[in-house]
């Protein structure tokens, strides 16, 4: 199966819409949408107009926008695939060095040369990322802007938001995380790692159950730890192998037939799994000995595809929904080398899974001694079967954790 070609506009996992500059005394916090963003170089507040580093500027734009210094000059080219190309020199007002780093005034850049809207008040700045819309619609009251004031006064629970740089994939990735009230720093903690599925992002799981799982993560002490494939479909690097049922060469070094391009991008979808968990190890204490997984559609496909490449036992245990891969691309050998136990559920009405895991997948993993279980899902749809199972995914990580 050939990675879906995505709208222009919409190859990435996540689009972020607005930048928000949080201003205080001492600092200027900067989120992506509700995403916290640490640059390398931090932004900084001169004559009331928030500087930020060029190289964190194109970072946030990436891969559309470039600068090139000559000097204390600088020329930018921003080339973005629904708008016309833009090009021009920086004014010397628009520039600055801090400890020779060239830092830019990031309203009036952002405005001037890239033609987005933009909004400065005293006490925060928001610039449009993707597209034109008014930055009015990002924060209609100050009452909006709640949430990401909290996150800067210590709101240690409950929802948490990142985003890193990956170099390798020239973009800033998202995740989002749920911290249980039981969680205290340095004192390690149980973890499961969420998989999305193919056209989602890291709000996949907590926008589908309606953050029911949020409650099942307060209730059994649970960090959650949701995860953004950079690209749409490449499924965390699985897009290279076919799905239940799909016809292919089993030989093949290329089964779906992806081009050099679209296996680049699975490669580095692949590699952002680890990266991302890392930031997050950084963060909170996960618990490595107790690191769960789960995921439905491509996120189950993704997890097949980690399970191959991670340590041995990385994952103790994991939940996999909406189909599995060709069982003629699962080295079942490798797989109980690895030592992780695999729940299969079924959603009955799963029109894209098509039985194949009911009737093929887990007899075929069974009969060959992998450590698999299978859970039906009555009635439930390709995309939320797997939200009517929360007890059971719970249950399943408990077994593990209790003994």
């Amino acid at each position: 199966m050939a990675i879906p070609k995505a709208p222009l506009g919409q190859e990435f996992g996540y689009d972020f819409q607005y930048a928000v500059f949080l201003k205080a005394s001492e600092r200027v916090s900067l989120f992506l949408d509700s995403y916290l963003y640490e640059p390398a170089f931090p932004p900084t507040v001169i004559h009331g107009e928030v500087y930020l580093a060029a190289s964190e500027l194109c970072r946030i734009y990436a891969p559309y926008l470039q600068i090139k210094w000559q000097d204390e000059t600088a020329a930018f080219t921003y080339r973005h695939p629904l708008e016309e190309e833009r090009v021009g020199e920086l004014k010397k007002d628009e520039i600055c060095f801090i400890e020779n780093q060239p830092y830019v005034k990031a309203a009036g850049v952002v405005g001037r040369c890239l033609g987005k809207s933009v909004q400065e008040e005293e006490g925060f700045a928001i610039l449009a990322v993707e597209g034109k819309q008014p930055v009015c619609e990002a924060f209609s009251s100050p009452f909006a802007r709640k949430s990401l004031e909290n996150r800067l006064h210590n709101k240690v629970y409950g929802e948490q938001n990142f985003s890193v740089w990956m170099e390798e994939a020239e973009r800033i990735i998202p995740y989002r995380m749920y911290i249980p009230c039981s969680y205290r720093p340095g004192t390690p903690q149980k973890t499961i790692v969420c998989f999305h599925g193919g056209d989602a992002n890291a709000d996949y799981v907590f926008q589908h159950t309606d953050n029911e799982i949020c409650l099942y993560a307060e209730k059994y002490g649970y960090l959650i730890l949701a995860l953004c494939s950079y690209r749409k479909y490449t499924f965390f690097g699985a897009s290279k192998v076919p799905t239940g049922g799909e016809k292919a060469v089993p030989n093949s070094t290329n089964p779906c037939g992806l081009t050099k391009e679209q296996m680049t991008h699975c490669n580095t979808a692949e590699a952002s799994v680890l990266f991302q968990i890392e930031d997050a190890k950084k963060r909170f204490t996960l618990d490595s000995a107790h690191l769960y997984a789960m995921g439905n559609s491509g996120g189950c496909l993704g997890i097949f595809q980690q399970i191959k490449i991670l340590p041995k036992g990385y994952f103790k245990r994991v939940v996999c929904s909406g189909g599995m891969p060709s069982i003629d691309f699962l080295d079942t050998e490798l797989l109980k080398e690895k030592r992780t136990r695999i729940l299969l559920l079924m959603a009955t009405e799963d029109i894209f899974d098509g039985q194949y895991t009911c009737q093929v997948g887990y007899p075929f993993l069974r009969e060959r001694d992998v450590a698999v279980d299978f859970h039906p899902v009555g009635g439930g749809s390709h995309l939320l079967g797997w939200t009517r199972a929360l007890d059971v995914i719970f249950a399943y990580f408990e077994q593990d954790y209790s003994k």
